[in-house]
Protein backbone atom coordinates (compact mmCIF):
# COMPACT_ATOMS: atom_id res chain seq x y z
CA UNK A 1 0.00 0.00 0.00
CA UNK A 2 2.68 2.32 0.92
CA UNK A 3 4.64 1.52 -2.51
CA UNK A 4 1.26 2.03 -4.20
CA UNK A 5 1.08 5.85 -2.74
CA UNK A 6 4.50 6.25 -3.25
CA UNK A 7 4.23 5.92 -7.35
CA UNK A 8 1.09 8.01 -7.28
CA UNK A 9 2.54 10.53 -5.21
CA UNK A 10 5.47 10.31 -7.79
CA UNK A 11 2.95 10.72 -10.79
CA UNK A 12 1.42 13.32 -9.58
CA UNK A 13 4.59 15.34 -8.80
CA UNK A 14 6.27 14.84 -12.68
CA UNK A 15 2.58 15.66 -14.27
CA UNK A 16 2.67 18.85 -12.15
CA UNK A 17 6.00 19.64 -13.04
CA UNK A 18 5.28 19.03 -16.65
CA UNK A 19 2.72 20.91 -16.63
CA UNK A 20 4.75 24.28 -15.12
CA UNK A 21 7.14 23.38 -18.16
CA UNK A 22 4.52 23.44 -20.38
CA UNK A 23 3.19 26.60 -18.66
CA UNK A 24 6.17 28.40 -19.27
CA UNK A 25 6.98 27.48 -22.69
CA UNK A 26 3.66 28.91 -24.59
CA UNK A 27 4.31 32.15 -22.66
CA UNK A 28 5.25 34.86 -24.85
CA UNK A 29 8.23 36.65 -24.11
CA UNK A 30 8.79 40.36 -25.15
CA UNK A 31 11.58 40.96 -27.23
CA UNK A 32 11.42 44.31 -28.56
CA UNK A 33 9.00 47.57 -27.95
CA UNK A 34 8.61 50.49 -29.60
CA UNK A 35 9.41 53.86 -27.41
CA UNK A 36 6.69 56.54 -26.40
CA UNK A 37 7.43 59.97 -27.79
CA UNK A 38 6.96 62.89 -25.88
CA UNK A 39 4.18 63.97 -24.07
CA UNK A 40 4.19 67.40 -26.38
CA UNK A 41 1.19 67.46 -28.03
CA UNK A 42 -0.57 64.21 -27.26
CA UNK A 43 -3.73 63.44 -25.30
CA UNK A 44 -3.36 61.73 -22.07
CA UNK A 45 -6.04 59.61 -23.68
CA UNK A 46 -3.81 58.53 -26.29
CA UNK A 47 -0.90 57.77 -23.80
CA UNK A 48 -2.50 55.54 -21.63
CA UNK A 49 -4.30 53.18 -24.61
CA UNK A 50 -1.89 53.53 -27.20
CA UNK A 51 -1.50 55.52 -30.14
CA UNK A 52 -4.27 56.48 -32.01
CA UNK A 53 -3.63 55.66 -35.67
CA UNK A 54 -6.30 57.55 -37.83
CA UNK A 55 -4.32 56.78 -41.37
CA UNK A 56 -1.53 54.22 -42.24
CA UNK A 57 0.68 55.36 -45.63
CA UNK A 58 2.39 52.30 -47.38
CA UNK A 59 5.22 53.69 -49.27
CA UNK A 60 8.21 52.43 -51.40
CA UNK A 61 10.62 54.66 -53.17
CA UNK A 62 13.32 54.13 -55.36
CA UNK A 63 16.60 56.14 -54.20
CA UNK A 64 20.40 56.00 -54.47
CA UNK A 65 21.07 55.39 -50.44
CA UNK A 66 18.62 53.66 -48.88
CA UNK A 67 19.95 54.24 -45.58
CA UNK A 68 20.82 57.74 -45.52
CA UNK A 69 16.76 58.56 -47.06
CA UNK A 70 16.04 56.27 -44.38
CA UNK A 71 18.08 58.29 -41.82
CA UNK A 72 16.74 61.67 -43.41
CA UNK A 73 13.12 60.63 -42.77
CA UNK A 74 13.48 59.65 -39.24
CA UNK A 75 14.40 63.10 -39.54
CA UNK A 76 12.27 64.84 -40.97
CA UNK A 77 9.56 62.64 -38.42
CA UNK A 78 10.82 64.45 -35.61
CA UNK A 79 11.22 67.64 -36.67
CA UNK A 80 7.10 67.18 -37.97
CA UNK A 81 6.47 66.37 -33.73
CA UNK A 82 6.41 62.49 -34.56
CA UNK A 83 9.43 59.47 -34.26
CA UNK A 84 10.72 56.45 -35.67
CA UNK A 85 9.20 53.10 -34.44
CA UNK A 86 11.30 50.34 -36.38
CA UNK A 87 13.80 50.16 -39.21
CA UNK A 88 15.61 47.28 -40.69
CA UNK A 89 17.51 46.67 -44.13
CA UNK A 90 18.45 43.71 -45.81
CA UNK A 91 20.47 42.88 -49.00
CA UNK A 92 19.18 41.97 -52.23
CA UNK A 93 20.21 41.19 -55.95
CA UNK A 94 20.30 44.43 -57.50
CA UNK A 95 21.04 46.64 -54.03
CA UNK A 96 20.33 46.99 -50.44
CA UNK A 97 16.49 47.27 -49.26
CA UNK A 98 15.46 49.35 -45.93
CA UNK A 99 11.98 49.03 -44.57
CA UNK A 100 10.92 51.48 -41.67
CA UNK A 101 7.93 52.75 -39.70
CA UNK A 102 7.24 56.13 -38.90
CA UNK A 103 4.76 57.70 -36.62
CA UNK A 104 3.51 61.51 -37.01
CA UNK A 105 1.05 63.83 -35.76
CA UNK A 106 -2.24 63.46 -38.40
CA UNK A 107 -2.10 67.20 -38.85
CA UNK A 108 1.74 66.82 -40.18
CA UNK A 109 0.66 63.80 -42.46
CA UNK A 110 0.95 65.87 -45.83
CA UNK A 111 4.03 67.83 -44.83
CA UNK A 112 5.60 64.06 -44.19
CA UNK A 113 3.68 62.85 -47.34
CA UNK A 114 5.35 65.42 -49.77
CA UNK A 115 8.99 65.84 -48.31
CA UNK A 116 8.93 61.88 -48.68
CA UNK A 117 8.07 61.89 -52.07
CA UNK A 118 10.71 64.56 -53.52
CA UNK A 119 13.46 61.75 -51.78
CA UNK A 120 13.46 59.65 -54.91
CA UNK A 121 11.18 57.68 -57.55
CA UNK A 122 7.55 56.32 -56.52
CA UNK A 123 7.37 53.09 -56.76
CA UNK A 124 4.17 52.69 -54.58
CA UNK A 125 1.85 54.74 -53.16
CA UNK A 126 -1.23 53.63 -50.56
CA UNK A 127 -3.15 54.85 -48.27
CA UNK A 128 -5.61 53.23 -45.52
CA UNK A 129 -8.11 55.54 -43.40
CA UNK A 130 -9.14 53.93 -40.64
CA UNK A 131 -12.95 53.97 -39.38
CA UNK A 132 -11.83 54.82 -35.80
CA UNK A 133 -14.11 57.95 -35.29
CA UNK A 134 -13.31 61.21 -35.53
CA UNK A 135 -10.54 63.07 -33.77
CA UNK A 136 -9.49 67.25 -33.17
CA UNK A 137 -6.33 68.50 -34.53
CA UNK A 138 -3.39 67.14 -32.78
CA UNK A 139 -4.68 63.61 -31.25
CA UNK A 140 -5.13 61.34 -34.02
CA UNK A 141 -1.50 59.92 -35.77
CA UNK A 142 -0.85 58.44 -38.68
CA UNK A 143 1.24 55.97 -39.52
CA UNK A 144 4.12 56.01 -42.82
CA UNK A 145 5.12 52.02 -43.82
CA UNK A 146 8.17 52.56 -46.33
CA UNK A 147 10.46 50.97 -47.71
CA UNK A 148 13.44 52.31 -49.73
CA UNK A 149 14.82 50.19 -52.39
CA UNK A 150 18.20 51.38 -54.78
CA UNK A 151 17.13 52.75 -57.94
CA UNK A 152 18.34 56.29 -59.31
CA UNK A 153 20.37 59.24 -57.02
CA UNK A 154 17.50 61.21 -54.93
CA UNK A 155 16.10 63.81 -56.02
CA UNK A 156 16.15 67.00 -54.30
CA UNK A 157 13.84 69.47 -55.40
CA UNK A 158 14.66 73.07 -54.19
CA UNK A 159 12.05 75.80 -54.09
CA UNK A 160 14.67 78.46 -54.21
CA UNK A 161 16.29 77.40 -57.19
CA UNK A 162 13.16 76.99 -59.07
CA UNK A 163 12.55 80.70 -57.47
CA UNK A 164 15.84 82.23 -59.02
CA UNK A 165 15.28 80.31 -62.40
CA UNK A 166 11.82 82.01 -62.94
CA UNK A 167 13.25 85.13 -61.25
CA UNK A 168 16.12 84.94 -64.14
CA UNK A 169 13.96 84.72 -66.99
CA UNK A 170 11.56 87.36 -65.49
CA UNK A 171 14.54 89.66 -65.75
CA UNK A 172 15.36 88.40 -69.46
CA UNK A 173 11.85 89.70 -70.69
CA UNK A 174 12.09 92.75 -68.72
CA UNK A 175 15.64 93.80 -70.42
CA UNK A 176 14.23 92.63 -73.82
CA UNK A 177 11.14 94.28 -73.15
CA UNK A 178 13.36 97.68 -72.07
CA UNK A 179 15.66 97.35 -74.57
CA UNK A 180 12.62 97.18 -77.23
CA UNK A 181 11.25 100.23 -75.89
CA UNK A 182 14.22 101.96 -76.96
CA UNK A 183 14.30 101.20 -80.08
CA UNK A 184 10.75 102.12 -80.74
CA UNK A 185 11.29 105.29 -78.96
CA UNK A 186 14.73 106.35 -80.67
CA UNK A 187 12.75 105.12 -84.09
CA UNK A 188 10.06 107.39 -83.08
CA UNK A 189 12.41 110.72 -82.30
CA UNK A 190 14.00 110.41 -85.63
CA UNK A 191 11.18 110.20 -87.32
CA UNK A 192 10.16 113.54 -85.57
CA UNK A 193 12.72 115.13 -86.80
CA UNK A 194 14.00 113.57 -90.20
CA UNK A 195 10.05 113.69 -91.67
CA UNK A 196 9.92 117.53 -91.08
CA UNK A 197 13.66 118.15 -92.41
CA UNK A 198 12.45 116.29 -95.59
CA UNK A 199 9.45 118.17 -95.83
CA UNK A 200 11.28 121.61 -95.44
CA UNK A 201 13.70 120.11 -98.21
CA UNK A 202 11.01 119.12 -100.69
CA UNK A 203 9.56 122.34 -100.12
CA UNK A 204 12.58 124.11 -100.55
CA UNK A 205 13.48 122.45 -103.72
CA UNK A 206 9.66 122.56 -104.62
CA UNK A 207 10.10 126.72 -104.70
CA UNK A 208 13.59 127.05 -106.15
CA UNK A 209 12.21 125.04 -108.90
CA UNK A 210 9.08 127.09 -109.48
CA UNK A 211 11.12 130.36 -109.53
CA UNK A 212 13.68 129.18 -111.72
CA UNK A 213 10.68 128.57 -114.09
CA UNK A 214 9.51 131.37 -114.20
Amino acid sequence: MRVQQRWMIGWIVLAGAFTVSCAKAQAPTRVASYPLPSSGGISSGGIADGLIVVETVYLTLEVGDPDGAAEKAAGLAYGYGGYEADRYAWQVMDGRTVSQEIFVPIDRSDDLHTRLLQMGRKDRDSLVRHSSGWYGPGEGWAQFSIQYRTGPPEIEWDPSGMEDFLNSVWRFFEGAAAFLMKIVAALLLAAAVVIPCLMMIVGIVTTVRWLLRR
